[in-house]
């Protein structure tokens, strides 16, 4: 995917404005990215999808959060009382 990266300016200042930020979402990109820069929907189209995840695939870019393959899933605790107490 690196003639892409050199296609367009425009890729170029998202690839600029990523490393900046450090996004852990499309919106906080949108969010925090400079005046003047793309967002990312426009990038995405540039390189021929529409999905976040893909174009930080297409574009070799580290992902900023945890996918649901490297999260740890909670423990829970859960206590069960059979006294209840009915009285006001």
């Amino acid at each position: 995917m690196t003639e892409k990266r050199n296609q367009r300016p425009d890729i170029e200042a998202f690839l600029a404005e990523y490393d900046r930020i450090r996004p852990t979402s499309a919106e906080q990109f949108n969010a925090e990215r400079s005046p003047g820069t793309k967002g990312w929907m426009y990038i995405a189209k540039l390189c021929g999808t529409t999905r976040w995840r893909e174009l930080l695939a297409l574009l070799d870019l580290p992902a900023y959060f945890d996918t649901s393959t490297q999260r740890t899933p909670p423990k829970f605790k859960v206590t069960i009382y059979p006294h209840y107490d009915f009285r006001d």
